[in-house]
C-alpha cells in the first residue's frame, strides 16, 4: 500500500507513523508541487482539505483520505471527485482550542496587553477588575471543541450556552438553543 502525506508538518507526521506500518511505502511533502507522480498513485492521503482538495483530480488509485482538520468544508465541493473514503480528526483539537481561546479571554479579561505596556513605561496603574465568573460563553455549534470550551467556561464558573441545528440538549452546556 502506496501512503502520502501532505502537510507542512509531513516528516512529523512519516516519523509517527512509518515504524507503525513498515510494510507501506511512504511519501511525504510539504507542498503539493514537491510531490513526485508515484506519490500521487497512492491510495492513501493524509492532507488539510484545501490541498487534498487541490490534488484529488490528479490520485485515481485514491481510495481513502484523511483529513488532518476537523472541518472538511473544502472537500464538499462538487466539482470534485469523490472516489474514496474520506475520514477526520473529528474530536483530537477539543482540548487544544479550549487552551488557545482561554488563553486569550483570560488575557484580554485581565488587561494583560494594558499592564504590558505599563510595564514597559515603567507605570503601575491598577485597572477596572475583570473577571471571567458570571458571564455567559456561547458556542456557535455543540460539537466537540464547543463542548471542550464549555467544560473549560464552566471551570471558570462562567454559563456556557451554545446555538445548534437540532438545538438538542448537551451535558456540558446550561442550555442548548
Amino acid at each position: 500500500m502506496q501512503i502520502t502525506i501532505l502537510s507542512p508538518d509531513a516528516q512529523q507526521y512519516y516519523q509517527l507513523l512509518a515504524p507503525q506500518f513498515p510494510h507501506c511505502e511512504w511519501f511525504w511533502a510539504e507542498q503539493a508541487e514537491q510531490l513526485s507522480q508515484a506519490a500521487l498513485h497512492s491510495q492513501v492521503l493524509l492532507a488539510a482539505p484545501a490541498d487534498a482538495a487541490a490534488i484529488l483530480n490528479d490520485m485515481p488509485q485514491l481510495t481513502w483520505l484523511h483529513s488532518t482538520f476537523a472541518g472538511v468544508d473544502a472537500l464538499l465541493d462538487t466539482a470534485l471527485p469523490r472516489h474514496y473514503q474520506l475520514t477526520n480528526s473529528r474530536g483530537v483539537f477539543g482540548p487544544l482550542m479550549s487552551e488557545y481561546v482561554f488563553s486569550h479571554l483570560l488575557a484580554l479579561t485581565q488587561q494583560h496587553q494594558a499592564y504590558r505596556a505599563q510595564q514597559a513605561q515603567r507605570l503601575w496603574q491598577a485597572l477596572p477588575h475583570q473577571s471571567l465568573q458570571g458571564k455567559t460563553f456561547c458556542c456557535i455549534g455543540s460539537g466537540n471543541i464547543s463542548q471542550h470550551l464549555a467544560t473549560t467556561a464552566a471551570h471558570f464558573s462562567m454559563k456556557p450556552i451554545a446555538l445548534s441545528h437540532s438545538g438538542q440538549g448537551k451535558p456540558a452546556f446550561n442550555q442548548v438553543y
